[in-house]
């Protein structure tokens, strides 16, 4: 075969003073490029995995009034357990990245599930009090560990496995299967698990708690809750049931990865798939000066972080306006679900047009802030506080905040190509954690403990709000499409 050579000139980045240049890279136009249909199937497994890893870490916001009785936690306890994961995401996120940088995906995805399984399976291990409480922390610490995988590859299998024309779109499948399982966590949770409610000042669960009452619990909302001991142990064995079955849920996705789940295609999807990148510690230092880098990892961090925190207790948010647990996680569901959908909307369109992902991104922070605007009004009961008014404002702020995540990965990979897809992808990720970890904290201090509704939803509209102006500003590069291409 005869061979051609090209030389794809890269613009130099800065950072203060600092400049990053990268020298000029040879790209074979005339390498052999095959798109296997076996794709389809790392792509079910990786999203199975990653939907269990979400769906887990979002255990018991959207059951935290059941759980408090069961295991006598309160609202601190339940964002603690939460924060476990971006927690764990930054302690652990150079580790796991390096890990997919040198052994390859497969290594790295069974790792990452194998941890999931083993976190799922310790939870189940006992139902006491004490022990459960130091087995859940244990559980979701190493759920937490394997974030970092399910978060931050995404773009590497669509880079790795996808022709051009369908990455963002096997970008938004990879990374919303995460956030499906934080949804459906909203339904599988108040659906097999019994949530109580607020009636003349008195807290009852919503099961059969008409006679014998003989325990009585202190809710973290100071109301008297009276729980038969028959009842809380049925309480007790329905946390228990979904615990299982979580479980069950990581099991299935780690045998699925251990079953088959290769490094790489025999034969790149693309030209720039199979063009050399630059080493992982050599892509670290330079995204640590990557002007544009950071412009995208900044606004990233703001905006989806502190929407991850927003999510993971919007239970704990809703339930000072009068919302039950069971109706927050339908909010929450519906917001997820249709952000998702919404994702692979926007990666599909911006798959058609490649060089346009900057606007798209634009115009869907607008959109969010509209919505997250709007919520928090109706909250206030300034504009018309229906529950549908409430819903569509959630709802439609989750289209556009989910909607934009993928978005972000390829506008990162596409202005740091050919810095590796797992360095740029682990730094921008963690970002995300950065900003949820730091929204998560905030309850844990006394003057804010008892003011939640009073600051966590301006923040969400807030947040949404800085990133437009911010993302004007960027300059937007398509370096690994410009590649693509010249082919």
């Amino acid at each position: 075969m005869s061979r051609e050579s090209s030389h794809l000139l890269e613009d130099s980045t800065s950072h203060g003073s600092q400049e990053t240049s990268h020298e000029s890279q040879e790209v074979d136009l005339h390498q052999p490029t095959v798109v296997y249909k076996r794709r389809y199937y790392v792509l079910a497994a990786f999203s199975l995995f990653s939907f269990c890893q979400g769906w887990i870490w979002n255990t018991f916001g959207p059951i935290q009034g059941a759980v408090e009785h069961v295991f006598g936690w309160n609202d601190s306890t339940i964002a603690l357990l939460a924060n476990w994961g971006p927690i764990t995401y930054i302690a652990t996120v150079t580790l796991f990245s390096w890990l997919l940088n040198v052994k390859g995906l497969r290594w790295a995805v069974l790792l990452s599930s194998a941890l999931v399984a083993v976190g799922a399976g310790i939870r189940c291990i006992s139902m006491e009090q004490t022990t459960a409480t130091w087995l859940n922390h244990i559980g979701l610490i190493l759920n937490g560990m394997a974030g970092p995988i399910a978060k931050a590859s995404p773009s590497v299998i669509s880079a790795v496995w996808f022709p051009p024309k369908q990455r963002t779109t096997a970008t938004a499948v990879t990374a919303m299967s995460n956030y499906y399982g934080v949804a459906l966590s909203f339904v599988f949770g108040p659906l097999l698990v019994s949530t109580y409610k607020t009636v003349n000042m008195t807290a009852v669960l919503e099961i059969n708690v008409t006679s014998n009452l003989s325990t009585s619990l202190n809710s973290s909302s100071n109301h008297t809750v009276y729980i038969s001991k028959d009842n809380l142990d049925s309480l007790r064995n329905q946390v228990a049931f979904y615990q299982y079955l979580e479980a069950a849920g990581a099991g299935a996705a780690f045998l699925l990865v251990l079953c088959y789940f290769p490094r790489k295609p025999p034969i790149p999807p693309s030209i720039s798939a199979g063009c050399k990148r630059i080493g992982f510690v050599q892509g670290l230092r330079e995204l640590l000066t990557h002007g544009r880098f950071w412009h995208i990892g900044i606004v990233y961090g703001i905006c989806v972080g502190v929407f991850s925190g927003w999510t993971s207790v919007l239970d704990v948010n809703l339930k000072h306006f009068s919302i039950g647990e069971n109706e927050a996680g339908w909010i929450g569901f519906y917001s997820v679900v249709a952000g998702s959908i919404a994702a692979l909307i926007f990666s599909r369109i911006t798959d058609l047009i490649q060089h346009r992902t900057k606007t798209v991104l634009v115009l869907v922070l607008v959109g969010a802030t509209a919505a997250f605007t709007c919520f928090y009004l109706v909250c206030l009961k300034l504009i018309s506080a229906s529950k549908v008014s409430l819903y569509l404002s959630a709802i439609m702020g989750g289209v556009f905040v989910n909607g934009a995540i993928p978005l972000f990965y390829e506008l990162a990979i596409e202005t740091t190509y050919p810095i590796p897809e797992d360095a740029a992808m682990g730094l921008l990720t963690l970002l995300n954690s950065v900003g949820a970890s730091i929204f998560l904290l905030l309850p844990m201090f006394a003057e804010l403990k008892d003011t939640v509704a009073d600051w966590m939803n301006p923040t969400m509209a807030a947040s949404c709000f800085i990133c437009v102006p911010v993302m004007l500003l960027f300059k937007a590069q398509y370096r690994r499409w410009s590649v693509d291409k010249k082919a």
